[in-house]
Formats: C-alpha cells, sequence, structure tokens
C-alpha cells in the first residue's frame, strides 16, 4: 500500500507531466500547421480543441506511466481500465473546473488573468483524473464497465478526429439552428 505523502507526489508528478505535454501539443499546430499533427494538437482556441489536447495529454502520460511501470501491475486490467475511464473524464473534467470561473466570477479582466486560470485549471484537472484513476484501481470492474469505457473511449477518440477540422453544426452554448 502506498504511503499517502507518496500518493499525492505520485498525482503531483503526473499532474505536471500532463501540464507539460498539453503546453507541447497546445502549440503544436501552429508549429507544424498540418493534418496529421491537427490531429493531436489544438486547430483552434476553441474549448473544443483544448479537451481534445488534454484528453491526448492525459492518454499519453498514462500510457508513458503504464510503459515505466509495467513489471509491478499486479493487475493489469483493472490499472489499464482506471487510465482509460479518467482519460474519457478529463474533457468533461476540463468543462465542468474550466466554466465555473467564468460563472461566478464573470469574464477574465486580463490575458494574463485568464491564462493563470487555464493553467490552474488544467492543473486542477489532472489532480482529479489521477485521483479517480487511483481509486479504481482498487476496485474489481465489471466486464460490462469497461466494454462501457472503451467504446465511450472510442467514441470520443472519433469526435476528437472528426471535428478537428469541422466544427459540430452546433456549438454546447448556442441554440441549435432552426430552434430560435
Amino acid at each position: 500500500m502506498e504511503s499517502p505523502s507518496r500518493k499525492w507526489k505520485t498525482v503531483f508528478i503526473k499532474a505536471l507531466a500532463v501540464q507539460g505535454v498539453f503546453m507541447v501539443l497546445h502549440f503544436a499546430y501552429d508549429w507544424f500547421p498540418n493534418p496529421i499533427v491537427g490531429l493531436f494538437s489544438g486547430t483552434s482556441e476553441a474549448v473544443f480543441q483544448h479537451m481534445k489536447i488534454g484528453f491526448y495529454s492525459y492518454a499519453l502520460v498514462s500510457f508513458l506511466e503504464g510503459w515505466l511501470e509495467r513489471k509491478g501491475i499486479d493487475r493489469m486490467a483493472e490499472y489499464a481500465f482506471a487510465r482509460v475511464t479518467s482519460t474519457v473524464f478529463y474533457p468533461w473534467f476540463m468543462f465542468i473546473i474550466f466554466y465555473a470561473p467564468t460563472a461566478f466570477y464573470g469574464k477574465y479582466q486580463s490575458d494574463l488573468t485568464e491564462i493563470i486560470s487555464a493553467n490552474v485549471v488544467l492543473f486542477l484537472n489532472s489532480i482529479c483524473a489521477v485521483v479517480l484513476e487511483q481509486e479504481l484501481e482498487g476496485i474489481k470492474l465489471s466486464r460490462e464497465f469497461k466494454w462501457m469505457m472503451a467504446i465511450l473511449a472510442l467514441i470520443l477518440l472519433s469526435l476528437f478526429v472528426i471535428f478537428s477540422f469541422q466544427n459540430p453544426w452546433y456549438d454546447v452554448f448556442t441554440i441549435p439552428p432552426g430552434w430560435e
């Protein structure tokens, strides 16, 4: 059993790793504007594009973490599906936590404030996701749950690919065309 201080050290290190990968992926399309990079990087400043970057950042760090720790993992299925689940939830943590400050405090007064807030949000997302995966690792996950998370991960992945270059016909916060 991992000690509480070791557990939080792990959370902090993984959150920093996700933050670093996120920063690289955030700007990768600006540096290398091509369709392949656009599949993993943000192609615009849309919130959905940031959710995509978060998904890929967390997935990549989780994959590397699993590869580095593979010999010490006793229950690989639970380990892997805990990370799949956290990766699926990661964009939704982003959505919830990102919009909280604007809901409670309104529009940011400066770009610097928005950038600082976005980075704090990203770090909090990672903490939430790592805590979730650590909790799930200790649970025997049902076959149905594993299938559900695998299917949701594939659907979410397909949405990120499809919407990398073509936005959906309606936005989350706008009234769909024809409903006004």
